[in-house]
């Protein structure tokens, strides 16, 4: 292929170029690596040509609608082909376009295209999961436009604490069977419990259900990820697969993930997964009696896990029998978890991941 005349149109065109812009491999890097040192004239064009692939990939990447994305290159494509050939005085040539802010252009457009339907997408699930009511009567709408947290207290004794740029809909006066409100934004629930009234948090694509607790929503509408996490009790949620769901498919616990304090649920938008995990910085639920300020001299690992499931209300997985041998003596203090659990495992020789909103531990044992 002669690429010594190629515009920026054709390299995008070309698979060749393509694949070497998005999965490089040694052959194509020293293809185009020596015809840019052949033609160096030619790299500001080609440079173009790359971001312009790049753009285009990345907006595949956020799920951009195809169609959409479609219709934006080709618009594109006609204004390059428009402006590419033009006579004047009855000769012809090239105009010379700024291909680099084409493909700024680019980006930018599916960027805020992108933006605009993830926006408009959750405001609708907002809007239509609570049109549900026979009467818009008897609803209230709390919205936060301030710079400071909005206390709301319920007429069933639960207290919502609404954060800024957040909104809250719900009854005036609760139903006898169920408690429902609807959320978008971000909100700090402090739920009375009441066993034969469930509470019902309806945020965007997230459903999470209780008792009486206490925990946190995160649902911003342009946000990529909607996160619940707990602080006390315990709490179910599920992905909001329809607006229209009925209430009784939510007793089916294996269609969501079931938290206790320093747990936390994560919904991806892009990839319609909830995840299970543990919350950035866990709290201490109950001080250790034996161990004050987690300090161990030569005590056995079990002990120290146990002493740190207790404190957190996090199990800690590891092979007992393995680490038998295994012993701690070490001051931790004020440390997070995490950090407790980093001095941990360095002292031991061993690792730990985080996994369903469980602390696992690998070793190799201790001689």
């Amino acid at each position: 292929m002669n690429y010594q005349n190629f515009e920026i149109e054709d390299f995008v065109a070309d698979d060749y170029f393509k694949n070497w812009v998005l999965q490089p491999n040694a052959e194509s890097e020293s293809f185009w690596n020596h015809y840019l040192a052949q033609f160096p004239e030619r790299s500001a064009v080609v440079e173009d040509a790359r971001l312009l692939i790049i753009g285009l990939r990345e907006a595949e990447a956020q799920h951009f609608p195809v169609e959409k994305t479609t219709k934006i290159w080709d618009n594109i494509q006609q204004k390059i082909q428009s402006n590419e050939d033009r006579q004047l005085g009855g000769r012809f040539f090239r105009l010379k376009i700024p291909y680099l802010r084409i493909a700024a252009a680019l980006v930018v457009c599916v960027g805020l295209s992108y933006w605009w339907f993830s926006q408009n997408q959750s405001s609708s699930l907002y809007t239509t999961i609570f049109s549900g009511s026979k009467s818009d009567t008897d609803l209230v709408e709390e919205v936060n436009l301030g710079s400071t947290t909005k206390k709301i207290y319920l007429s069933d004794g639960s207290v919502v604490s609404l954060e800024k740029n957040s909104k809250l809909r719900y009854k005036k006066g609760f139903e006898a069977s169920k408690r429902v409100v609807y959320l978008t934004g971000e909100a700090f629930f402090e739920i009375s419990k009441n066993p034969k009234r469930p509470f019902l948090v309806y945020a965007n694509e997230v459903i999470t259900k209780v008792l009486g607790t206490s925990f946190r929503v995160t649902a911003y509408e342009n946000a990529k990820d909607i996160v619940v996490s707990v602080k006390t009790g315990k709490v179910s949620v599920f992905a909001n697969k329809s607006a229209t769901e009925k209430d009784e498919k939510l007793e089916d616990e294996l269609k969501g993930v079931v938290l206790k304090p320093n747990q936390q649920a994560i919904y991806e938008r892009n990839t319609d997964r909830l995840n299970k995990t543990l919350v950035a910085l866990p709290d201490i639920l109950v001080l250790p009696a034996n161990y004050h300020n987690f300090e161990f001299d030569n005590t056995p690992i079990s002990q120290v896990f146990t002493t740190l499931e207790k404190a957190y209300g996090i199990e800690i997985v590891y092979d007992e029998d393995l680490m038998k041998a295994c012993f701690l003596t070490a001051p931790l203090g004020n440390e997070s978890l995490f950090e407790k659990m980093r001095v941990v495992c360095k002292t031991i020789g061993a690792r730990y991941e985080i996994i369903d909103g469980q602390v696992v531990v690998y070793s190799k044992g201790c001689e």
